[in-house]
């Protein structure tokens, strides 16, 4: 920012985070995996740069593996790429493990029903659906690319796969299967820390701040 803003000798640049659309209403119990099937989602206008391609190229890798999955796209489709999208795995083996609902208002309730939220955006500049699944405590995939390392520095504990790699992307979700498999989910750490980032009262306050 610093490089495209010009700032005067006696400027400050802050960074103040938009607080959560879709929070949590209460911490949810910690859970282990224990059913077969495979929960994923993305969340996301469905169009080019947001993932929704190369996020079905890695679910190859659980077909591959045996692993029974459901992947379900939330989202509006771009009319512009709704052949490319649609055509890029109706012929694939698992395209019944692909749902599209569209649109929904009610997202809340697929992010309390998925064990891993999936995002391989080629960049954001701070992805709401991303933090909105971090405060859920799902188990996140990204790409290393734009603001997602800036949520890792802010303490946040998700799985980022080597920009555009697909390959290292299947490994990242194998991974993730891991985790669920072996540890309690929920990630209670990454909701709290969500709700302590992206608190309506922590974006009031910092705004008023400004005004002093």
């Amino acid at each position: 920012m610093e490089q495209i803003i010009p700032l005067g000798k006696n400027s400050n640049i802050k960074v103040i985070y938009s607080s959560l659309r879709h929070a949590p209403d209460n911490l949810p119990a910690p859970k282990y995996h224990t059913q077969p099937l495979v929960t994923l989602l993305h969340v996301a206008r469905i169009t080019n740069g947001k993932g929704q391609i190369d996020t079905i190229k890695a679910c190859e890798i659980l077909f591959n593996n045996n692993i029974p999955f459901k992947l379900t796209f939330l989202g509006e489709v771009d009319p512009n790429y709704k052949d490319e999208f649609y055509n890029s795995f109706s012929n694939l083996s698992y395209s019944s493990s692909i749902i599209v609902p569209g649109y929904t208002t009610n997202v809340s309730d697929y992010y309390k029903s998925a064990n891993i939220f999936i995002f391989p955006s080629k960049g954001e500049g701070l992805s709401n659906s991303f933090i909105e699944a971090l405060s859920y405590g799902l188990v996140c995939i990204s790409y290393n690319n734009t603001s997602f390392p800036e949520l890792a520095q802010a303490g946040f504990d998700f799985f980022m796969a080597e920009n555009g790699n697909i390959d290292d992307l299947k490994s990242c979700l194998l991974k993730a299967i891991d985790y669920i498999n072996i540890n309690k989910i929920p990630i209670l750490h990454n909701i709290k820390l969500a709700q302590r980032l992206f608190s309506d009262r922590k974006e009031m306050n910092e705004l008023l701040a400004i005004l002093e």
